[in-house]
């Protein structure tokens, strides 16, 4: 369905999609076999147990192992590059935060982090959260940084490796990159296959709410609120690659804020293939640009 008008209440929908923000107060981590615990008041001198818990994430990391589990008390937590996989989570829903810069480097596969907030700022103005790993979720979550940079980077052929299988789910995206820029978006999916976005709030992004460039294949995205934001979604390409295959279903874009921009666009350079095989279903949109590298249908 398209909408031609600017009556969608940003409001209540927002509500009905922070509504679905929630986990059971005992997080996934911290029902792993060697759960490493984590709180502002313990010690990195401390084995991680309830009673005694480490200080620090990254303290928190080093003492469990691959595919172990880290759970954090409310507070706030260095992020950190991840040296393995791990299941992160939170005690309390929203209330533990990591802060800074946080990487999932290629070879580091099936890193999980569940009801966290991410306050992304770090002094680089590199993105919030880059992911090269395979397999990473991250569900429950709230990513915001003060308008400085990108929130969600997934892959990246210059650094790492393709980001396969990334799960983003039931999350908030706002208040991302520098007010007036065009290149800091919500999720910028660059060098990706099979990516999930479902039950996301993306809004107050200057660039882009999700970005499909140049070379994001075979995608998902579900059950999406993108508003007020430069664009909302863009289909693209580069290099002689373009992001193909992608379903978009059930999903909301409106409000584009930068001039001459729509909420729902494609671009393509000269003489690079345009996107294949991308269509959006069942969605709502107020401005949409030339189907040209992506199919509308009702």
């Amino acid at each position: 369905m398209r909408v031609t008008r600017r009556a969608i209440l940003a409001g209540s929908l927002s509500a009905a999609f922070l509504s679905r923000l929630h986990l059971p107060s005992m997080a996934p981590a911290a029902a792993s076999p060697g759960c490493i615990f984590a709180a502002p008041t313990g010690h990195d001198s401390e084995p991680g147990t309830p009673e005694r818990p480490v200080q620090t994430f990254a303290r928190a990391v080093q003492l469990t192992g691959p595919q172990g589990g880290v759970a954090l008390a409310a507070g706030s937590f260095d992020a950190i590059k991840l040296p393995h996989p791990v299941i992160v989570a939170a005690l309390q829903t929203g209330k533990s935060e990591l802060k800074g810069r946080l990487w999932v480097p290629d070879g580091v596969d099936g890193a999980q982090f569940h009801g966290l907030h991410f306050d992304g700022r770090n002094p680089t103005n590199l993105p919030s959260i880059t992911v090269h790993g395979n397999d990473t979720v991250f569900d429950s979550f709230e990513v915001a940084n003060a308008h400085t940079t990108i929130a969600f980077l997934l892959g990246d052929p210059r650094f790492g490796g393709r980001a396969a299988r990334t799960i983003l789910r039931r999350g908030l995206i706002h208040e991302v990159g520098p007010v007036g820029s065009l290149l800091d978006h919500g999720v910028y999916d660059c060098f990706s296959a099979g990516t999930n976005m479902l039950d996301l709030e993306i809004r107050d992004c200057s660039g882009r709410a999700i970005q499909l460039y140049p070379d994001g294949q075979a995608g998902l995205i579900q059950r999406v609120y993108a508003h007020d934001n430069g664009c909302g979604l863009l289909f693209s390409g580069a290099g002689g690659k373009a992001a193909s295959n992608w379903t978009v279903e059930d999903s909301t874009f409106v409000r584009a804020l930068a001039p001459t921009r729509h909420a729902v666009e494609s671009w393509y350079p000269g003489g690079n293939p345009h996107g294949t095989g991308n269509v959006l279903r069942r969605c709502v949109s107020d401005d949409i640009g030339p189907q040209d590298g992506f199919r509308w249908e009702t």
